[in-house]
């Protein structure tokens, strides 16, 4: 009987990706390397091949009878993405006409809640529904937090749907933060960059953009700050002038 042994990095350095891989020291590189020498040189063990990057891969689903492929290792939340993939056609439209016209009037109706106020925000496939919405919503919400978007999502379908705004358009009423951490996998960051340049490179009247790259965090590591960034961005014009509540109230005390 043969048994098959498979090591999952999830988003550990390798050298695959050298930027990420320079991160470790030597000792630590070596490290993994003797680990991986050992298991190679264990009675009985046929030495194998590593697997691409998940972000490579593409998922195969049989949907009612039909043959569905997907980019990515997306599979659960597919039918809420930007493009037509399968037979529910695009539900992030359908999802996002939910928020617009049922969640945000039910909320405003019940609670102190500004509609000059709105934020939207997500991380990778949410991300890039974030940064969508911005398009298929203009006006809606005041600000987008997109961490890590997918923006290489059905062969980059973000940036078609920003060149057939930009076709018509000269305006984009937003504030709009689009992070990405800087060890995250070549083929899942360069398409943000390049999303990030495209978008910059538009100067649409009325877009307030900031792009951030987190130094050191891979697509697990980036939310915690990123949100927080992302709303200090977002909601900067709402800052009031001068010293916080807090600081005041130190320096009376220190008076």
């Amino acid at each position: 009987m043969k048994y098959m042994l498979m090591i999952h990095q999830v988003d550990s350095p390798t050298p695959l990706d050298p930027a990420a891989w320079a991160t470790l020291s030597a000792d630590e590189q070596q490290a993994i390397y003797a680990s991986y020498k050992a298991i190679n040189e264990t009675p009985g063990v046929t030495p194998g091949s590593g697997l691409q990057p998940p972000e490579t891969a593409t998922t195969v689903r049989v949907v009612d009878g039909k043959t569905i492929t997907t980019d990515g290792p997306f599979v659960d939340t597919k039918e809420l993405n930007v493009t037509a993939n399968g037979t529910n056609q695009a539900a992030a439209d359908a999802f996002l006409d939910f928020i617009t016209k049922e969640v945000a009037p039910l909320i405003e109706s019940r609670f102190r809640a500004a509609k000059t106020d709105r934020v939207i925000s997500g991380s990778s496939l949410g991300g890039l529904f974030a940064i969508a919405a911005a398009y298929k919503a203009p006006g809606f919400f005041a600000g987008h937090i997109a961490i890590s978007p997918a923006a290489g999502w059905d062969h980059g379908a973000l940036g078609k749907l920003d060149a057939a705004w930009a076709r018509d358009h000269k305006a984009l009423p937003a504030r709009m933060f689009i992070s990405h951490g800087s060890i995250e996998y070549p083929a899942f960051r360069e398409p943000i960059v390049a999303f990030q340049k495209q978008l910059d490179g538009r100067h649409y009247r009325g877009l307030g953009l900031q792009t951030w790259t987190m130094e050191g965090l891979d697509h697990t590591g980036v939310k915690g700050d990123g949100y927080v960034r992302g709303l200090m961005w977002v909601w900067k014009p709402k800052k009031p002038a001068g010293p916080s509540g807090l600081t005041k109230a130190m320096q009376q005390q220190g008076e």
